[in-house]
Order: C-alpha cells, then sequence, then structure tokens
C-alpha cells in the first residue's frame, strides 16, 4: 500500500478559497437571504449581538472543518489516481450529491428551516466544494 501524497500547500489554498468564498457568499451576495430563511431577522437585537459575540469560534470551527475536507478530498484524488479538472468536477458531484446535500436536506427538514435555506447553503457547498477538488487535483 503506497502512502497518499499530499500537498499542503494546495491544502491550505482549498481551505481559505472555501472560507474566503463562504464571506463573499454569505456576506456581500447573500446575506439578506440568510437572514430572512434562518429567522435572524426576528431575533431581538440582544440575540443579534449574541450571535456576532459567538462568531469568531463558529469561523475558526469553519476554518477547521474546511481544512479536514480539503485534505480528505485529496486523499480521494489520490486514491483513485485523479488529476484531470474533468476528474475533479466529477468527484466534487459525487460528494455533494451522494453525501453533503442529502445530509444537508435532511437537517433542514428535522430543523424546520424553508427550503430555500438549503438550496443557499447547498448552493454554496456545492461550489466549494468544486473548488476545492480541482485545486487539489490539480497540485496533487
Amino acid at each position: 500500500m503506497s502512502l497518499v501524497s499530499f500537498n499542503p500547500f494546495a491544502i491550505l489554498v482549498a481551505t481559505v478559497v472555501a472560507f474566503a468564498l463562504g464571506a463573499v457568499w454569505y456576506g456581500a451576495l447573500f446575506a439578506d437571504a440568510w437572514l430572512r430563511l434562518n429567522g435572524v431577522a426576528h431575533k431581538s437585537a440582544a440575540e443579534q449581538e449574541q450571535m456576532k459575540a459567538d462568531a469568531p469560534r463558529a469561523y475558526g470551527v469553519s476554518f477547521i472543518c474546511y481544512g479536514i475536507m480539503a485534505s480528505s478530498l485529496t486523499v480521494l484524488a489520490d486514491y483513485v489516481v485523479l488529476d484531470t479538472v474533468t476528474q475533479a468536477v466529477k468527484l466534487a458531484l459525487l460528494i455533494f450529491g451522494g453525501f453533503v446535500g442529502p445530509v444537508g436536506l435532511i437537517a433542514n427538514f428535522y430543523s424546520d428551516r424553508p427550503i430555500g435555506a438549503w438550496l443557499l447553503d447547498g448552493g454554496y457547498q456545492l461550489l466549494y466544494l468544486l473548488l476545492m477538488s480541482i485545486i487539489v487535483v490539480l497540485w496533487m
């Protein structure tokens, strides 16, 4: 059995890209929609301030999780010997369609959120998985 070839720089870049995309996605592009779909707009000022105070912890956890995902994508891509953009896209679509999308949809229904919340989150997840996969596959 051979060892997986890791490119730490590719994993770091993929992690930063996913994190930065989240800032743009949930900030500049869809902040109002996210607030409305997740019921944040109806929370009291004190509750909203508490959410802001808790944000750094959520950002830290998110960054670590993106790093874990980028590392896992690297292992999968190396294991099945992927080396083209087309193959990277297929990997991302498989991961999203087979795991991330369905798990998110299940959680969405159990948390009684509108389907638009899942569509917003799912769009972001699909996009960052595509970008992460392309980065780690091309830089292995």
